[in-house]
C-alpha cells in the first residue's frame, strides 16, 4: 500500500512560506475525484484520438473514478485511489 498527500493551493496563500519541493502539480475533477496532470491528460486523448489532440475532445471522467493519472517514460500511469482523510488546517 501507498500513501499519497494532497492539498489545495489557495491564490491567497503564501508559497514562500511552504515550499513544494519534491511535488507535482494536479488538476481535479470534482465529479469523479480524479486526480491528473495536464500531460497525462493529453496523451489519454492522444490515445483515444487517433494520436492527435483536440481540445474539444471528451474524456469519459467516470472511467478514471477515484484515480490519479500521471505520466511517465512508458506512457499513461493509472493508480486507483481511497479516500482516506481530509484535514481541515485554519
Amino acid at each position: 500500500m501507498e500513501l499519497y498527500c494532497t492539498y489545495n493551493v489557495y491564490s491567497d496563500s503564501r508559497m514562500d512560506r511552504h515550499p513544494t519541493l519534491n511535488t507535482i502539480t494536479l488538476h481535479r475533477k470534482k465529479s469523479t475525484n480524479t486526480l491528473y496532470t495536464i500531460n497525462a491528460m493529453n496523451e489519454l486523448i492522444r490515445q483515444n484520438n487517433n494520436g492527435r489532440i483536440d481540445h474539444n475532445f471528451k474524456i469519459d471522467w467516470d472511467d478514471y473514478f477515484n484515480s490519479i493519472l500521471l505520466l511517465d517514460n512508458e506512457g499513461i500511469v493509472i493508480i486507483p485511489t481511497k479516500l482516506q482523510d481530509i484535514v481541515q488546517l485554519d
